[in-house]
């Protein structure tokens, strides 16, 4: 079904709820609560995700036709899914469509909606984290489909492969060269001190690995 435009979007006579968790500009407070394998403290709360069914049909269907390097495209697969969301690009809410008929509307339907992800990068950390914006839902681990905030790509997972190539929603292109707004940043400060009282000694920690060490890390200074 062809996909309704999201700028021209309007559905009348139809009283909009408050479905959506998301808002471009605050993704900041809905990043997961903890991550594992890591010691960084998370100081925002996890939204409590909704109650949904979820068919485990995967969502890549596509391979990158520009610069690539398979030999092969994915095979394309048939998933169980009614609906699809959407983000409101005026208001930020969320609002849904039919995936046979076109249809949209701002209520959630009961059918399966499939799920759709939203990429955020942690400032802490420098790590990304994702958000389901049907759910309300945040996690660590990479979905097999998912859009940065902007939604100006979208990364899929190569069922063949494993690995994500990424399509321009704009001009319908793919690659498989990661583009800058999924590209985890470095945090400013990858080392921390802390002070054990107990020993009375200073051990290290590592903010991207989680890593720590009663031995100071070289080339790095304290003040």
């Amino acid at each position: 079904a062809k996909l309704a435009q999201r700028g021209a979007f309007n559905p009348n006579q139809q009283t909009k709820t408050n479905v959506s968790n998301t808002a471009k500009n605050n993704s900041d407070e809905k990043k997961p609560e903890s991550k594992p394998n890591t010691t960084v403290k998370k100081n925002d709360t996890t939204p409590n995700p909704k109650t949904e069914t979820k068919s485990t049909a995967s969502t890549a269907n596509t391979k990158p036709a520009n610069n690539a390097k398979k030999s092969s495209a994915p095979p394309k697969k048939t998933d169980s899914y009614k609906w699809l969301c959407h983000l409101d690009p005026q208001s930020g809410d969320v609002y849904y469509e039919n995936i046979t008929s076109g249809d949209t509307q701002w209520e959630r339907p009961a059918e399966p909606v499939k799920p759709y992800w939203l990429a955020h990068n942690d400032p802490e950390s420098g790590d990304m984290y994702f958000e389901n914006i049907d759910t309300g839902a945040t996690a660590w681990d990479k979905p097999d489909e998912f859009a940065d905030s902007e939604e100006k790509w979208m990364a899929k997972k190569s069922p063949e492969t494993g690995e994500y190539f990424y399509e321009n929603l704009a001009t319908g292109k793919t690659q498989w060269e990661v583009p800058p707004v999924f590209q985890e940043k470095q945090p400013q400060q990858e080392w921390l001190r802390h002070f054990d009282p107990n020993s009375g000694d200073y051990y290290y920690e590592n903010l991207r690995t989680g890593e720590t060490s009663w031995d100071a890390p070289s080339g790095v200074k304290f003040d």
